[in-house]
């Protein structure tokens, strides 16, 4: 046999180097597809965070206004709110029965108690 015929196909080196980086490409896709998963769970959370908030402002901003703190709890979401005067640091010089009232939301879940969803918004309400 001459040297040539004899070195046709792969050897076992260049086999195992091949099945290396395959191995570690295979690695990388699926630490990015595990992380785009994780990323979608994440971000679903936040929206029914989100739409959370809005609907509890939603019902606060329709009753009566005053100033008072609230709680409760949907489903995994726990959200408290707080209802107070609005005060921009000047002196108004005319008493008009209306008010501007700060109402403040946050939504806090699971183990993301720490970077809760909070909505502030004012509204015009009766002066109490």
């Amino acid at each position: 046999m001459q040297r040539s015929e004899m070195q046709r196909g792969f050897s076992l080196l260049e086999v195992l180097v091949a099945m290396v980086i395959a191995a570690l490409t295979l690695g990388v896709i699926l630490n990015l597809f595990s992380g785009a998963a994780k990323s979608a769970s994440v971000n679903s959370d936040y929206r029914n965070a989100l739409q959370v908030a809005e609907s509890t402002m939603e019902q606060l901003a329709s009753d009566p206004l005053r100033d008072h703190d609230l709680e409760g709890e949907v489903s995994q979401y726990r959200w408290r709110a707080s209802i107070t005067p609005w005060e921009n640091g000047t002196e108004q010089p005319l008493r008009s029965p209306f008010m501007l009232y700060q109402i403040e939301v946050q939504v806090s879940w699971g183990e993301r108690q720490d970077f809760p969803v909070i909505l502030k918004t004012l509204r015009l309400g009766a002066r109490s």
